[in-house]
């Protein structure tokens, strides 16, 4: 599957929607290079259109971008894998016979 972009008149829609504000809540205005976010990540179904997109400052969007779509689009993922076949469950880990039942209690 291909990354999916947002096109130029949608960029330009968002960027005159925001009027050079950061939308990811900060408010601040954005000085430098601007970043365009997909809501809903492109690869979970999101769409292209001007109702997913944010226009946001670089460092926001690379702090957005940490913080909920990489564990989002990971766990999709694993799930997906799973759903397949490809990913096994992993065994839960044992305990060495001497530790199974815990402390021993000496009289």
């Amino acid at each position: 599957m291909t990354r999916q972009e947002f096109t130029k008149q949608t960029k330009i829609a968002a960027h005159q929607r925001s009027k050079g504000i950061c939308e990811c809540g900060c408010g601040l205005k954005i000085i430098g290079l601007v970043e365009y976010h997909h809501i809903v990540a492109a690869s979970l179904g999101g769409s292209n259109d001007i109702d997913n997109c944010m226009v946001m400052s670089k460092k926001c969007h690379r702090r957005l971008t940490e913080e909920k779509d990489i564990p989002e689009l990971a766990k999709s993922q694993r799930i997906f894998e799973k759903r397949i076949g490809v990913r096994k469950r992993r065994p839960f880990p044992t305990r060495p016979k001497s530790q199974q039942w815990g402390r021993q209690f000496h009289e």
